[in-house]
């Protein structure tokens, strides 16, 4: 008997990701699993659909709608900080001029000591 070649796709979500996002849709447990299926677990939206008896642009809709929320929250966090051995990440809210003396005295320090890289810029 010939093997059955197993067809998989990159998930799209982590498993963390689609709990979070299971929230914001009314999905009863058996198209949640089968949206799941698809995003998590990597398997062929066609084959999912044919399984489980449902039309194919149903299962492609729900799970568009969900990786659509998916992204929109993965956009919505800030970006990673990639802090150097030595340095701390600090978010600081102050009067301005008292900022504008923190930015010079950092700007004075990355020059006299050579820890920067090119001209520090500020947002």
């Amino acid at each position: 008997m010939p093997r059955k070649k197993i067809e998989r796709v990159v998930p799209t979500c982590t498993p963390d990701e689609f709990a979070e996002v299971r929230s914001f849709f009314g999905f009863n447990d058996a198209a949640a699993a089968r949206i799941r299926r698809v995003l998590v677990d990597g398997e062929p939206t066609r084959r999912v659909a044919e399984e489980e008896a449902i039309y194919p642009q149903l299962l492609y809709r729900q799970c568009a709608r969900v990786q659509s929320k998916v992204q929109e929250l993965r956009n919505a966090r800030p970006a990673k900080t990639i802090v150097p051995d030595g340095w701390e990440a600090a978010t600081l809210v102050a009067p301005i001029p008292f900022m504008e003396d923190t930015r010079r005295r950092l700007a004075e320090y990355l020059k006299n000591s050579g820890a920067g890289v090119g001209e520090a810029k500020w947002s």
